[in-house]
């Protein structure tokens, strides 16, 4: 609830630098603390401040089940102002990675999608933005 100079973000994936029970990895690990209780506090956070915002998202379809169930839970009852998604994969493959996802990205929200790897989007954009 306090102002800041820069817009929030939020990034939602494994990670070298954290133990295996800080970052998301199997089905089994939503079962087990810390991740049991941790979870579904974020998902309530984006549940309440996605609406009316853009979302910028990059790399959002995965090969991992078990990150696009949390994302699902989060993200599906929510309606942010535009979606901006960032993948190279054509519509297709990502609509059969994540049927409920593509979905809600098409049905709910003003939709894009940037077909481009994430590495050069993030590079193009921190040359713009800085």
């Amino acid at each position: 609830n306090q102002k800041q100079n820069h817009a929030p973000l939020l990034m939602i994936h494994g990670c070298a630098t954290r133990s295996r029970n800080e970052s998301l990895w199997c089905m089994n690990q939503l079962e087990r603390v810390p991740l049991k209780t941790r979870i579904p506090a974020l998902v309530r956070w984006m549940q309440g401040y996605i609406p009316n915002r853009d979302l910028l998202i990059v790399g959002f379809w995965t090969d991992w089940l078990c990150l696009d169930k949390v994302l699902e839970a989060a993200i599906a009852s929510t309606e942010p102002r535009s979606v901006i998604l960032v993948d190279p994969d054509p519509d297709e493959t990502l609509e059969a990675k994540s049927p409920t996802l593509w979905k809600w990205a098409k049905e709910r929200t003003n939709f894009i999608h940037i077909r481009s790897s994430g590495d050069t989007f993030l590079e193009e954009l921190r040359w713009r933005v800085s």
